[in-house]
């Protein structure tokens, strides 16, 4: 069995293990005393001895692999057995498969990640299909493997299965959610800044080819099909597909099975020619100059300008009230302009768009902050936002069209809420502002009716409309966003400023969920003491609050007067104040191995857990209003509550039977069936 990669000292090891094969990379040993003629004397003896009386879950196997590193003590368990048979079996695969490759690398360090990387790999095609308990995962997926291996898996839970991983991918590289995962492909894709070849997984989908690395070199690349201009191969052993896209940019990824069939399939996919071929490992394919970066956005920008010209606003407003007077220049305004140049530097390396290398570089770029005259273009490239406009061109425009001079409780409230929305910035204030803002709240509403509109939500587009034009919001794409990216960012009632809650965006655009989860982990260790202290709830809340008060964005060039950590009182500024570069820094340093699949099984594995309590918690609530007027008991209610339920739950499971014709599935959301009139007549 495939194990997780962990590191061995070899030197008191040696005697415990014998040694079986062995090559410049990979040791096989054997435990011993196991099967061997005596015992394998008194060391044998008392190692047989001392596996035999540990318990089940301690046993030790007989047999493990090892990756080895020269000249170093330090070795990595990549795999284990409990007979001669699968263990030889492992190693056969590790000289087929691994062993030719290595050969290629320059570094140890390369030679490490890569089988690292790999190992990974075949775990996670191995547990693909588990949700593995977390006090002893690697005897649940053992055991799993083995029931699946007698009893096979229905094709309907592999229907389930693929759909579930369309939605992985999609979530991982942002693109519209109507995508579907066909391929997947072991490669190494030329990383022509770095001069190396990074190992991982080449995806594709209908109109999308992706790579992600799995050797810790944290680069990836989306190469949308509508900007392929030709599809090549080589005619060495190196077995590359080169893709060709505008701006003279070029990709190659080499060492892909069955790439002659690869490159006809791409072909056929987007009609791209074929071009002769020429070595792109010398060169440097990526060109910030020969094409605007945003020229996808500006021409759908174009578009819905045309269409829906007296309507939407395409400039950001930042740039009508918040502009920069180069006369006036202070450290915060050079600070700005010094991130500005790290990031042109970065798009002349990595290329800039959709296209562009996402390596460590970008990502720390981020965690900096992003700067205030890059936002617009970069939160729609981060949030996919620019996929979106990309397959719905002009979808913005219309929904404007159609929600304007509707008139129902979502815009009376809206328009009761429009002069709230940062009384203290001069853009939402004016007629040009409010004007956007009720745009986008309007049609937000109209296209999401179930939703409309509830007091606060004016806060989420804020930000987006004041660094780009409304027709850039990534919370106004052909979809809903996956989660609140407003003008402040809460954890259980406490709120950042605006200053510190957009850089908390610029990571949950680049990272999703998970920096979101990262930051939240790190406030609460920053504050483990005071929150262990507090007597209840309430308590808890007030000193993360303290704390949110002190948050503060030393690096922000937003004018004092709209910044609000800025306008803290004297009798809070005694507490420490924290910088939330400095925290999203800490907060990545120390959660930043946490995955997004991680994330997604964590929350397939508590879902029902979750489910199940809040239907409790609203049961509770409806009997406790409800037996205030009635003189049923409490049990009486329960039962009834319980029989009510249940025929809804019939009504619903005739809908979708009803629905199935239509290939429509409906899942209703949790404790909308019960409502108090509902449930007994008055």
């Amino acid at each position: 069995m495939w194990l997780k990669p962990e590191e061995v000292l070899l030197k008191n090891a040696l005697k415990l293990w014998l040694m079986e094969r062995s090559n410049d990379y990979f040791v096989l040993q054997r435990r011993r005393g196991y099967r061997e003629e005596g015992g394998g004397g008194l060391t044998g003896l008392l190692v047989g001895t001392l596996d035999s009386v540990l318990d089940s879950t301690a046993k030790v196997a007989p047999f493990r692999i090892l990756h080895q590193t020269p000249d170093s003590q330090v070795y990595l368990s990549i795999a284990c057995g409990a007979n001669r048979e699968e263990i030889t079996k492992h190693w056969e695969w590790l000289e087929q498969n691994i062993m030719k490759t290595l050969s290629v690398f320059d570094s140890n360090e390369d030679i490490t990640n890569f089988v690292q990387g790999k190992i990974r790999g075949l775990i996670a095609e191995e547990g693909k299909h588990s949700f593995a308990k977390e006090d002893d995962p690697e005897k649940f997926r053992e055991a799993l493997l083995k029931f699946e291996k007698c009893f096979g898996l229905p094709e309907q839970e592999k229907g389930l299965e693929n759909r579930a991983h369309s939605e992985q991918f999609n979530a991982f590289f942002r693109l519209p959610k109507e995508e579907t995962l066909k391929e997947v492909h072991e490669c190494f894709l030329w990383v022509p800044f770095s001069h190396f070849n990074t190992h991982g997984k080449m995806c594709i989908s209908e109109n999308y080819v992706c790579f992600a690395s799995q050797d810790g070199n944290l680069c990836s690349v989306i190469i949308p099909l509508r900007e392929v201009l030709a599809i090549d191969k080589t005619n060495d052993s190196s077995k590359s597909v080169i893709i060709s896209i505008k701006g003279k940019t070029a990709f190659r990824f080499s060492e892909v099975k069955e790439f002659e069939q690869l490159v006809a399939k791409l072909r056929l996919k987007c009609g791209a020619a074929s071009t002769q071929y020429h070595d792109i490992s010398t060169e440097v394919p990526i060109s910030s100059e020969s094409v605007d970066p945003s020229d996808d956005i500006e021409v759908q920008s174009l578009i819905c300008q045309k269409e829906c010209s007296k309507t939407v606003n395409t400039e950001a407003l930042m740039t009508v009230f918040h502009p920069q007077d180069l006369e006036t220049l202070n450290s915060k305004t050079l600070k700005e302009k010094m991130k500005e140049q790290s990031w042109n530097i970065l798009f002349t390396e990595c290329g800039r768009g959709v296209s562009m290398f996402r390596t460590k570089k970008t990502q720390d770029l981020v965690v900096r902050g992003i700067p205030e005259t890059l936002r617009g273009e970069l939160w729609m490239l981060f949030s996919g936002a620019v996929n979106d406009m990309a397959a719905n061109p002009g979808y913005y425009a219309e929904v404007v069209e159609q929600s304007l001079g509707t008139c129902n409780l979502a815009t009376e409230e809206i328009e009761r809420d429009l002069r709230r929305s940062l009384p203290e910035h001069p853009a939402f204030q004016s007629d040009t502002g409010i004007s956007a803002l009720r745009r986008v709240l309007t049609a937000y509403a109209f296209r999401n009716p179930k939703i409309g509109y509830c007091q606060a939500v004016f806060t989420q587009p804020t930000p987006v409309l004041s660094l780009g034009s409304d027709l850039r919001s990534p919370s106004l794409s052909s979809q809903p966003p996956p989660a609140p990216a407003g003008e402040q960012t809460s954890l259980s009632g406490c709120v950042l400023p605006i200053e510190s809650a957009v850089n908390v965006v610029d990571c949950f655009f680049y990272d999703g969920i998970k920096a979101i989860l990262q930051l939240g982990l790190a406030i609460l260790d920053y504050n483990l003491d005071k929150l262990l202290a507090c007597k209840d709830d309430a308590e808890a809340v007030t000193a993360l609050n303290r704390f949110f008060d002190n948050v503060t964005n030393k690096d922000s060039p937003l004018p004092s007067s709209v910044q609000q950590g800025s306008n803290v009182s004297d009798e809070k500024s005694s507490h420490i104040r924290v910088d939330i570069t400095d925290l999203i820094r800490e907060s990545n340093e120390k959660y930043g191995n946490i995955r997004c699949e991680d994330i997604y099984s964590m929350r397939c594995r508590n879902r029902l857990y979750v489910i199940q309590t809040l239907e409790e918690t609203t049961k509770q609530n409806v009997l406790r209003v409800v037996s205030q007027d009635v003189k049923l008991s409490l049990h009486e209610l329960d039962e009834l509550y319980v029989i009510f339920k249940k025929s809804k739950l019939l009504d619903v499971d005739v809908l979708m039977v009803n629905m199935k014709e239509e290939n429509v599935l409906i899942f209703p959301p949790s404790g909308t069936w019960i409502l108090q009139e509902d449930v007994l007549p008055q």
